[in-house]
């Protein structure tokens, strides 16, 4: 067997094995776990009335903080009630969980 065709295997195999696997972000938080990176794109006191909320307790003080990110290469956006001390500023970058709806700075 040739080498070139030993060798064309082999990054073949290399290629498989990279692209099944799950990026990691900060902290070990892992794609395959819903964490996404997001931009803040809005802080408001009330959230729009077709906002996509998450459902989680809201404080009493709370602000509406609407993420935006990308899956599958599609813009989507999350509204995420948070304690006012908590809520971050419009521009922040962030990586949000879309399944527990956790967000962190980056």
């Amino acid at each position: 067997m040739p080498n070139w065709l030993k060798l064309s295997g082999a990054v073949l195999a290399a290629l498989v094995v990279t692209a099944c696997a799950s990026p990691v972000f900060s902290g070990g938080r892992a794609w395959s776990d819903g964490w996404r990176d997001g931009v803040v794109s809005e802080v408001r006191e009330q959230a729009r009335w077709n906002a996509s909320v998450c459902r989680k307790a809201v404080p009493p003080d709370a602000r509406y903080v609407t993420v935006n990110y990308r899956m599958n290469g599609k813009p989507k956006w999350l509204t995420i009630p948070m304690a006012t001390s908590d809520a971050f500023s419009k521009g922040t970058k962030v990586l949000v969980n879309v399944n527990t709806c956790e967000v962190s700075p980056v």
